[in-house]
This record gives structure tokens, C-alpha cells and sequence, in this order.
């Protein structure tokens, strides 16, 4: 098991350095991005950020940086928010904001609750919140797809396969952190394996984020020259 714990934390260091790599040409790729490019960079950024901030807390607080899990919900249904009613979305309906800011003031008072009125322990844990704004973020992309229905290709409709792919995440995201407690508590090693999985997982999705980012980038330079 010992073995395998090492290989979970040097595949977990890797890969915070490699988030970092891929936020920094994420966001040199552009010099006048559109907004919705501008922002997909910001949010690469903003996560290889909160990596390093949860290595930080980890030590700050002897390993009780599962706060890290709330502040990344929480960072996730603001930054998909605005992403969806700016940039995707035709219609902002009052139903979306009332999601919208239900799931953050949900995460806030879990990050309440947890850490300043009760400060639950990791075993104890549960990212009820994490699994809210999962939800919230597969809402988003199915009204997305709800609101393009009468477009019957995906060439016609911008920003489909960006959709279906958050879509596709934020569900494996999701399946994750249901059984999140089991996996702290277990105690045979298989967690280390399954959290690794998670990690590739996540790492796609990020370059996925940043061959979007690049592919616009080098169609706006081939036009432009």
C-alpha cells in the first residue's frame, strides 16, 4: 500500500506542475481574447492557483484542507455561471439565477458550518457541496442543449462539444465525490488508485480547456495574417 500512496503523490505533484504549465500558455496564447476565450484562460489560471493555495492549507492546517473542496465548488458555480448566462446561454431566466445563487449560498453556509461553527474533521466530512455544484454546472449544460434543440447538427450550434465535454466532466466529477467518505476512510489502498484515476481525469479536461483555447487562438492568427 505504501507503494502505491508514493505513486498516487508523485502523480498528484506532476500534475499540479503541469496544471500550472498549462494555465500559463492557456493564457500567453492570447493577447485580445474574446470573452469567452479570455475567460476559459482566467479559470485555468484561477485553478492551477487554488492547487498550490490547497498545498498550502494542507500545511497551515495539518492536513485539514478539505475546506479546499468547498472553495473549489464554490469557484466552479461562480465561474460557470457567468460563463453560461455571458457567453452560451440566449435566455437568462430567472430559474438560473435562482440556482445560481442558491448552490453559492448553499457552499457558503456548508463553508460555515464546517469550518468556523462546528469544524468538522476529514473523516467526518461530507462534500455535500461539491455534489451541488456538480449538479448545478449538468443543469446549465442540459438547458444549454434544451435551448439549441431546434439546431439539428452540432455544426450549427457554437460551443456544442464544449458542452457536452463540461457536461461529461462535472458527471464523472460528480459519480467522484458521492462516495467520498468511503474513500477517506478506506483503508486497503484502493483509494490512492481511484483518486489518481480522478486526477488524469481532471488533467484531460484542463487540456481539453486549453485546445480550445489554442485552437481559436491559431484560427484567429491563420485569418489575421
Amino acid at each position: 500500500m505504501d507503494n502505491i500512496k508514493e505513486v498516487a503523490q508523485v502523480i498528484v505533484e506532476a500534475y499540479r506542475y503541469s496544471l500550472l504549465g498549462i494555465a500559463l500558455l492557456g493564457l500567453v496564447a492570447w493577447k485580445k481574447p474574446v470573452p469567452f476565450y479570455r475567460m476559459l484562460s482566467v479559470y485555468l489560471i484561477l485553478m492551477a492557483g487554488m492547487e498550490f493555495f490547497g498545498v498550502y492549507l494542507a500545511k497551515v492546517l495539518n492536513g485539514r484542507n478539505h475546506i479546499f473542496v468547498l472553495l473549489d465548488a464554490l469557484t466552479d458555480v461562480v465561474f460557470f455561471s457567468v460563463l453560461y448566462a455571458r457567453c452560451l446561454l440566449e435566455k437568462k431566466t430567472k430559474l438560473f439565477l435562482l440556482l445560481s445563487i442558491l448552490s453559492a449560498a448553499y457552499i457558503c453556509f456548508e463553508l460555515f458550518y464546517n469550518f468556523i461553527y462546528k469544524q468538522v474533521s476529514v473523516k467526518e466530512f461530507q462534500p455535500y457541496s461539491k455534489i451541488v455544484s456538480d449538479a448545478f454546472i449538468i443543469i446549465l449544460a442540459l438547458h444549454f442543449l434544451y435551448e439549441k434543440m431546434n439546431a439539428f447538427t452540432a455544426t450549427k450550434v457554437k460551443h456544442f462539444w464544449f458542452n457536452n465535454v463540461v457536461m461529461l466532466y462535472f458527471t464523472i466529477n460528480l459519480l467522484v465525490y458521492l462516495p467520498f467518505n468511503f474513500l477517506v476512510n478506506e483503508s486497503t489502498g484502493v483509494k490512492f488508485v481511484f483518486w489518481t484515476l480522478n486526477v488524469f481525469c481532471i488533467e484531460a479536461f484542463y487540456l481539453f480547456l486549453l485546445s480550445v483555447i489554442l485552437k481559436e487562438a491559431l484560427r484567429k492568427k491563420a485569418v489575421t495574417s
